[in-house]
C-alpha cells in the first residue's frame, strides 16, 4: 500500500484507461499515464499530494480551477499543468454541462534524475522534485510554440504505452525528458536563471557528496556545521551554494528525505507513530507532527488513514 502515485478523490469513478510502466526490482510502479473524464455533475476534488510528479493536459471542453498550493491557475482547452512532489493540488469550478478530459502522467523523479546520471547539473529536476520557489509557474498555456511541442511530446507518450513496443520504457523515458527540457527553458526565461542551469563543476562535486551524505545519514543528527566541516566549507558558504545550485535549503533537503521515508513507514508498516518520527531522525513527535503536516498538508495519522482507504 502506497501513494506514490495518487488519483483524484472526487474523480476517480470517471478515470479510464489507465497504464503503468513497472519499475525494476521495486514493489511501486515508475510511470503512469490515465486520462480522466472531468463530471463538473460530481463534487469538486479533493485536495490531495503524492510524492510522484504529475503532468496534465486537458481536452478541448475543459474549463475550471487548477488549485495547487496557494495558486489558483484558470483552466483552459489545451492548458499544460506540472504538479511538483508532495504539491497539494485541487481541480475546481468545471464549467456545467461539459465533459473535460484530462490527459494525466505521474512519474517518480528518481525515474527521470539522480545525483551520478548525465541530468546531474539539471537544477529544475531538483525544483520539481522538492517545489520550495514560491514563483514557480505550474501552468503552460496552450498558446505558442513550447505548449504545442509538449502537447506532441505527452501523445507521443500515450503512442509508446498503448503500442509497447520494443524499448517502449525507454522511449517514455526520452519523451519525459525531453518534455522537462521544454519546461526548464520556460522556466529559465521566467527567472533569469543562469544558461544550462550549471555552476562549475569542482563545487558541483562539493554539493554532491553532502547530498550523499544526507542521502546516507538524515535520520542521524545532521548539523549544518558538520556537514561543511566534511567538505571543507565554512557553513554559511556551504548553506549559500546548496540553495544557490538547488533552489532549496540543506535543511529543506534533510527534511523532505526525512518525512518521505515517514510517508513510506505510515504506508506499509503499522509502527507506532512516535518510532516512526524517531525511526525517520525527529527528536520528538511533537517536531515531527508540525513539520510533517507543513510538507505533506495531513497530520500523520490523516496521512496513515487516507492511504490506508485510497488503497
Amino acid at each position: 500500500m502506497t501513494d506514490v502515485f495518487s488519483a483524484a478523490p472526487g474523480f476517480d469513478s470517471h478515470r479510464f484507461l489507465e497504464m503503468e510502466l513497472p519499475s525494476q526490482g521495486k514493489n511501486h510502479h515508475t510511470v503512469r499515464l490515465y486520462y480522466n473524464r472531468l463530471d463538473p455533475r460530481q463534487r469538486e476534488e479533493v485536495r490531495h499530494s503524492h510524492l510522484a510528479v504529475e503532468i496534465d493536459m486537458f481536452g478541448d471542453d475543459c474549463y475550471g480551477t487548477y488549485v495547487i498550493g496557494k495558486k489558483r491557475y484558470d483552466i483552459c482547452p489545451g492548458d499544460i499543468f506540472i504538479l511538483r512532489s508532495n504539491e497539494q493540488h485541487s481541480i475546481v469550478n468545471m464549467k456545467k454541462g461539459i465533459h473535460c478530459i484530462c490527459t494525466g502522467i505521474q512519474f517518480i523523479p528518481d525515474f527521470i534524475w539522480s545525483p551520478n546520471s548525465e541530468l546531474e547539473n539539471f537544477s529544475y529536476m531538483y525544483e520539481i522534485s522538492v517545489g520550495t520557489d514560491t514563483a514557480f509557474n505550474h501552468r503552460i498555456s496552450s498558446d505558442g510554440e513550447i505548449g504545442s511541442r509538449i502537447r506532441r511530446e505527452i501523445e507521443n507518450i500515450v503512442t509508446e504505452f498503448t503500442a509497447r513496443s520494443t524499448g517502449y520504457g525507454l522511449m517514455i523515458k526520452t519523451r519525459l525528458i525531453s518534455i522537462l527540457v521544454m519546461m526548464a527553458r520556460e522556466y529559465k526565461a521566467a527567472n533569469g536563471l543562469p544558461d544550462g542551469f550549471t555552476i562549475r563543476m569542482e563545487k558541483r562535486r562539493m554539493i554532491e557528496q553532502v547530498m550523499h551524505y544526507i542521502d546516507d545519514h538524515y535520520a542521524e543528527s545532521i548539523t549544518l556545521e558538520s556537514v561543511a566541516s566534511d567538505v571543507n566549507m565554512s557553513p554559511s558558504y556551504l548553506s549559500f551554494l546548496f540553495k544557490k545550485l538547488n533552489g532549496f535549503t540543506l535543511w529543506d533537503y534533510i527534511l523532505s528525505k526525512r518525512v518521505n521515508y515517514a510517508r513510506q513507514m505510515l504506508t506499509a508498516t503499522e509502527d507506532l507513530i512516535l518510532n516512526i518520527s524517531l525511526e525517520s531522525g525527529f527528536n520528538s513527535l511533537t517536531n515531527f507532527n508540525r513539520v510533517f503536516k507543513r510538507i505533506t498538508g495531513l497530520s500523520p495519522k490523516e496521512y496513515r488513514k487516507k492511504a490506508f482507504y485510497s488503497d
